[in-house]
């Protein structure tokens, strides 16, 4: 971390980065690559929207 000139760190309840969380048990499941390329899968845009209507 040294050659950062500035370091943020701050919590953000899992209510509102639902999608960071799912992002993650997604990929322990997972065993192997995989690339979204143009759409996000359909269960990812719905975290998505619940992260918006959480914070807001």
């Amino acid at each position: 971390m040294r050659r950062f000139s500035t370091i943020f760190c701050g919590y953000i309840p899992r209510e509102c980065d639902r999608v960071a969380h799912e992002l993650a048990s997604y990929a322990i499941r997972q065993r192997n690559t995989c690339t979204w390329s143009d759409q996000l899968p359909l269960w990812l845009l719905e975290c998505n929207q619940a992260d918006i209507r959480a914070y807001f």
